[in-house]
């Protein structure tokens, strides 16, 4: 638990510990105040162990980072300007029966003009 400085009656520090100690893979509490440093006297240390997922496994939010910038770097190598003022989001991700994905993603402008530039004619720039 972070920030325990902001609790005024340390008393409610154990009553929320109590409360964690039922959730799945719960073994030890750490209280630590970023303020006033250390931690409190009911702390213990880390243990070290494996990490329990593959590091080369990919997730599928890591999937949709990366396809947002592919996006991205494609309309670096389209456009000489970047426009600072044009969002750029992830709407929908879908696996299709057919194996393929459908990947929408919108970009958001204050004028439609910029959006019109960055994407081409029914999507020629980007596809």
């Amino acid at each position: 638990m972070n920030k325990i400085n902001l609790v005024e009656k340390k008393k409610d520090l154990l009553k929320v510990a109590k409360e964690f100690k039922d959730l799945p893979r719960y073994e030890r509490n750490f209280m630590i105040s970023g303020l006033k440093g250390g931690m409190s006297k009911r702390s213990y240390s880390a243990v070290r162990r494996a990490w329990e997922e593959d590091p080369f496994t990919m997730s599928e939010e890591v999937m949709k980072m990366i396809a947002l910038e592919v996006v991205r770097e494609r309309l670096l190598d389209l456009h000489q300007e970047i426009l600072y003022d044009v969002e750029h989001q992830l709407i929908d991700w879908k696996k299709l029966q057919d194996g393929f994905l459908r990947i929408e993603q919108h970009f958001i402008s204050s004028k439609l003009s910029k959006c019109k530039i960055l994407v081409g004619k029914n999507g020629s720039k980007i596809g």
